[in-house]
């Protein structure tokens, strides 16, 4: 009698897990997916940005897919009917971001043994090609220089002109900005130090752009609430 090989038999032990589970839970519908998901998340210590920016996309994937649908009964069909119709509306970077935030919920459900494979695995040629997107979306150098001229000589205090400049110099995210202290700021090596990043940790080599409003920022008095 042949072995059966290791691929087999993990496969029925899969099938076997999976049986289980939905004779105990009846699967796990869309809603409980994400909120389960949302738990790990929160029990691993993710940053709350993180937690916010996944809720977010579940909020969002909750409209074009029924919470109290199965897991089990989402089809590749379905999610190439979802990329296309999320397509006349978004861009590809941000339809990619929301089949990432369904992924995760599907590979929590396998890891868990309820489903046997994750649909978006079948689906991977159909996604949106975000490295063939025009940037036309994107400023110029002399657009982004406009826009700041205009913001200096509009009636904006100088202290939030200061920072509405650097974040658009540096692409430093909301966070980030909130998090510099100043020893983040290294002058003489010409370097800003961002921690905590959603992407850990990372060094910005400054500009004479980003030098100079990153002074102005530095010497401006305190703005009491």
């Amino acid at each position: 009698r042949k072995l059966r090989s290791d691929a087999e038999v993990d496969r029925d032990d899969r099938r076997r897990k999976a049986h289980m589970s939905t004779a105990i839970t009846g699967s796990w519908t869309v809603e409980q997916g994400m909120k389960l998901e949302l738990e790990r998340i929160r029990g691993a210590g993710r940053r709350q940005p993180t937690i916010d920016e996944r809720e977010s996309r579940f909020r969002t994937l909750k409209k074009y897919f029924d919470p109290e649908a199965r897991l089990t009964s989402i089809t590749p069909a379905q999610l190439v009917a979802f990329m296309r119709e999320r397509a006349e509306t978004v861009t590809a970077s941000s339809i990619n971001s929301d089949l990432r935030a369904l992924s995760t919920v599907f590979t929590l459900a396998k890891r868990r043994g309820v489903i046997l494979s994750n649909p978006l695995d079948r689906v991977k040629d159909d996604r949106p090609q975000t490295e063939d997107r025009p940037f036309d979306d994107w400023f110029s150098a002399q657009e982004l220089g406009a826009i700041l001229r205009k913001i200096r000589t509009a009636d904006v205090d100088e202290a939030d002109a200061n920072i509405i400049e650097l974040l658009a110099l540096s692409g430093l995210r909301r966070r980030e900005l909130a998090d510099l202290r100043m020893d983040s700021v290294d002058f003489t090596k010409g370097i800003l130090h961002v921690d905590k990043g959603k992407r850990g940790s990372r060094s910005l080599r400054l500009t004479e752009s980003l030098r100079a409003v990153l002074s102005d920022v530095v010497k401006a008095p305190h703005k009491p609430e």
